[in-house]
């Protein structure tokens, strides 16, 4: 039960560390479109 919960602690810290880098990339390319870079 213990690895479980660590389990989903892990899963949601990554996804929201994912979360706020793709909206930080998102303001960031929209701030500065001459900046823009084919990644995403």
């Amino acid at each position: 039960m213990k690895k479980f919960g660590k389990f989903i602690f892990g899963t949601l810290a990554v996804a929201s560390a994912a979360a706020g880098a793709y909206y930080f990339y998102k303001t960031y390319i929209k701030k500065t479109p001459e900046n823009m870079c084919p990644l995403i």
